[in-house]
């Protein structure tokens, strides 16, 4: 989810606490207290819990419903599919280009599919911080803000991938001059961060509660997570990082796309809205249609095609659409009907 700022007046009839998307407590809980079971997930990995059985509750319970609750506000709501129109084809090349980069190298699909995967945690990140931006009247800042973001939760895995990449001999010792002249880089970037923020706190300026508690549950955890992934044999390192790193993600987009769908389809006619209505109607519906969607186009399908990871390469282009369209349908600057929906215009 990426949410554009916005410099319009905060909804009238917001019923949500002053700072916060939702409220106090729900921000507590779904948005940063959320991330923080990355670290329990990371203790629990590290003391022995199987990699197999942590993956398939990931995916079953978690991750799986989490891709497919776009659905819910995209291919469910028919005014969503006729504003959105081609958008929602582009499941066929994206189910198609995953096998050719397997078939290419196994290693190329990895790599494009889990850097997009954080560039998409990234920047749902960044689009909460843009929210609490809006919500606490923080003007100042945006452009910082982005980079902080980006490159804090990128550059783990820029590391990571020095692990995953052959190098000659003759090269390493440059690369390695690189990484810590790249570290030592980020280093100061942090210091300048928080340097300045305690600058603005102290010159009365707006201090941005919300956005330094998300930032501080979530930065350093994508650092531990890949740290401790490039201590382990690669394919299980992916796994641990991966899981750990979007758990509070998933968590997160669920419960903000809650809140969005309640606040626009309540009350809502078929007639309006068409099945979007009534996958909304009520929270049981919402978890059990991204649960069974799972089930239907991914974990069933994965299953029947017994370890042919060519076929199963097919299944990511669900995952590959989620990220495309996450990317559009969160744009609260051009779709001020979003705005409205996440009570943050009027």
């Amino acid at each position: 989810m990426s949410t554009a700022y916005l410099s319009t007046p905060a909804y009238a009839g917001s019923t949500t606490s002053p700072g916060w998307i939702i409220s106090k407590r729900d921000d507590l809980t779904w948005f940063i207290a959320s991330s923080a079971v990355g670290y329990v997930a990371l203790l629990v990995l590290a003391a022995g819990f199987p990699i197999l059985t942590a993956v398939l509750i990931w995916n079953l319970a978690i991750d799986g419903p989490h891709v497919f609750a776009t659905a819910s506000r995209t291919y469910f709501d028919k005014r969503s599919r006729q504003k959105l129109g081609w958008r929602l084809w582009m499941i066929i090349p994206f189910a198609l280009v995953c096998p050719l980069l397997w078939s290419l190298s196994p290693g190329w699909l990895v790599f494009f599919v889990i850097s997009w995967a954080q560039f998409h945690v990234a920047k749902q990140h960044l689009g909460f911080v843009m929210l609490y931006k809006r919500k606490t009247g923080e003007r100042s800042d945006v452009t910082l803000d982005k980079r902080f973001v980006v490159i804090s939760l990128m550059l783990p895995w820029a590391f990571y991938l020095y692990r995953l990449v052959v190098i000659p001999d003759t090269q390493k010792t440059a690369f390695r001059l690189v990484l810590v002249l790249m570290a030592l880089s980020y280093l100061g970037f942090v210091v300048f961060y928080l340097t300045h923020q305690i600058g603005k706190a102290l010159r009365g300026e707006v201090c941005n509660l919300p956005k330094l508690l998300l930032l501080s549950v979530v930065v350093p955890l994508h650092w531990i997570a890949f740290v401790y992934a490039s201590t382990l044999p690669i394919e299980q390192g992916l796994l641990v990082a991966g899981i750990a790193t979007n758990i509070g993600h998933s968590l997160q987009y669920q419960r903000l796309t809650w809140f969005h769908n309640r606040n626009k389809y309540v009350g809502a006619t078929r007639s309006t809205f068409g099945l979007a209505s009534v996958v909304n109607s009520r929270l049981p519906i919402f978890l059990l249609t991204g649960i069974s969607l799972n089930l239907l186009f991914a974990a069933l399908p994965h299953y029947a095609m017994k370890g042919n990871q060519l076929l199963i390469s097919i299944l990511i282009g669900a995952n590959l659409l989620h990220y495309y369209l996450d990317s559009i349908i969160w744009r609260t600057r051009s779709d001020k009907e979003l705005a409205t929906a996440l009570r943050i215009a009027g």
